[in-house]
Order: C-alpha cells, then structure tokens, then sequence
C-alpha cells in the first residue's frame, strides 16, 4: 500500500511540475504577446492622427478656422501613445516576473519544497498584480485618449 501511496504521490508532483513548467511556457509566450498585441493599432490610429493634424494645420494655417479642436485632439493623440507605451513597459515587467514566479515554483516543487507561505513568491506576485493593474489603467487611458482625439476630429469636420 506504501508503494501505490509514493508512486500516487510521485505522480501529483509530477503532474504539478508539468503544469507549471507549461505556466512559465505561457508566460514567457505571453511577455512576447504584450510586445506585439493591438497596441500597435491603437499606435497605428493615433500616430495617422497626429499625421492628420499635421497637414490639416499646413492646409488651413492661412484661413481663418479655430483649429483649437485639431490642437486639443492631436494633444489627446499624443497622450494616447504616451500612456500606450507606459503600458507596454509595464506589460514586460509583469510577463517578466511571471516567468521568473514560474521558474522558482519549478525549482521548489523539484526539491520537494513547499510553495505555500514562500515570502519571495508572495512578494513576487504581489509585484505582478501592481503592474497588471497599471498596464490595464494605462491601456483604457491610451483608448480613451484615442478616442477622445477621434471624436473631437470628427466634430471638426462636422462644425467646419
């Protein structure tokens, strides 16, 4: 009965080891994901703004438009890409940590430790959900910023 016991137990490690060992997978995927994810389209949307706004002040510089509407709006698109690459630093930090939290639960599970309690992994993952929290605070202000931008060139254009 021993026997089934340690083989039983043997395999529950293992399983927890496969498990975490495909965490650390996800996370290191996940930090390459952060790089690349729709930020480039929010990116993408904010720097053709700014283009817009460019040539819009070329084209009505010497008519008589209140361009206060493009000015605010280009002010919103560069904030957007501000607060969008805030949010990228922050989306590698906290993918970052996530694989190193990864690494040390393979290591302590391998040595038979226990991972309950363990200090450096609270501290680590308490780490992790502060940057979480920032990178989802400055992913809704670069869209918000965006739109802000979008909604006051197409007022803009509606007005003039």
């Amino acid at each position: 009965m021993k026997g089934v016991k340690s083989r039983n137990k043997d395999t529950q490690k293992e399983f927890k080891l496969n498990r975490w060992i495909q965490h650390e997978a996800k996370g290191i995927e996940n930090k390459w994901y952060a790089i690349r994810r729709m930020d480039l389209l929010i990116i993408s949307i904010c720097s053709g703004g700014l283009f817009l706004s460019f040539e819009m002040f070329k084209f009505f510089y010497d008519k008589n438009f209140d361009m206060q509407l493009v000015k605010t709006g280009s002010f919103l698109y560069l904030l957007s890409i501000l607060a969008n690459f805030t949010s990228q630093f922050f989306g590698y930090r906290s993918n970052n940590l996530e694989a190193i939290y990864s690494t040390k639960v393979i290591k302590l599970i391998q040595s038979n430790k226990s991972i309950d309690d363990n200090e450096e992994l609270m501290n680590l993952n308490c780490n992790i959900k502060l940057y979480d929290k920032i990178v989802s605070i400055t992913n809704f202000t670069s869209i918000l910023f965006m739109l802000g931008g979008i909604t006051l060139f197409i007022t803009f254009f509606f007005v003039f």
